[in-house]
């Protein structure tokens, strides 16, 4: 009964390390006084560089750097959803920026 419970504790282990993790992270980056972007990379590599607010018109930068951090962390849950390139749309923008 000991071996087979060593057994089963050894399989369970083995399953929670082979566990797949996020590879993704982003760096927020300071672009100019109040003006703010994200970088998200895979694997320590580039994937998306974004400078201004995506879904909106125009070429306008996050004006702080939470809202940055909020559009990135969304960027990089699509991602690990499977979505890509990612989207985002003009209501789940202006649901994550500061008013």
């Amino acid at each position: 009964m000991m071996n087979k419970s060593i057994s089963l504790g050894i399989i369970i282990l083995g399953l929670i390390a082979c566990k797949p993790s996020s590879s993704y992270s982003y760096k927020v980056l300071e672009l100019d006084k109040d003006q703010f972007g994200y970088e998200i990379r895979k694997d320590n590599q580039l994937l998306i560089s974004q400078n201004y607010i995506p879904g909106r018109a125009g070429n306008s930068s996050f004006s702080n750097s939470k809202d940055a951090e909020k559009v990135a962390s969304l960027m990089i849950s699509k991602l690990e959803n499977g979505v890509f390139p990612p989207t985002i749309n003009l209501s789940e923008i202006d649901s994550l920026l500061t008013k």
